[in-house]
């Protein structure tokens, strides 16, 4: 089995943001390869569902390599995110525009 030397790994966060009540807003989840090569990921969200309401939609890099995104709410109440194609397209990091 080959295993990297390497101690970082690709990651996602999410930056810090504020709503009021009844307002929507825009996050981006930041996806960093870190040197990786990844065609798909996935991931799950945990929130308060009485507070939030969360809307997902691909973002362009991902889109441009001819992914998608499927979603599905677990039994958990997390919101599982999986982007993903038929293909083999390496996925660019995220950049701010």
């Amino acid at each position: 089995m080959y295993r990297s030397s390497r101690s970082v790994a690709a990651e996602l966060s999410l930056p810090m943001v504020t709503a009021f009540s009844s307002v929507s807003v825009a996050a981006n989840v930041e996806y960093h390869a870190q040197g990786d090569d990844i065609a798909a990921f996935q991931f799950d969200l945990e929130y308060d569902q009485s507070v939030l309401s969360i809307t997902a939609t691909i973002g362009n890099a991902a889109a441009a390599a001819g992914k998608g995104l499927t979603t599905a709410v677990l039994p958990n109440g997390r919101l599982r995110l999986l982007i993903f194609g038929l293909n083999q397209n390496v996925i660019p990091d995220w950049q701010h525009s």
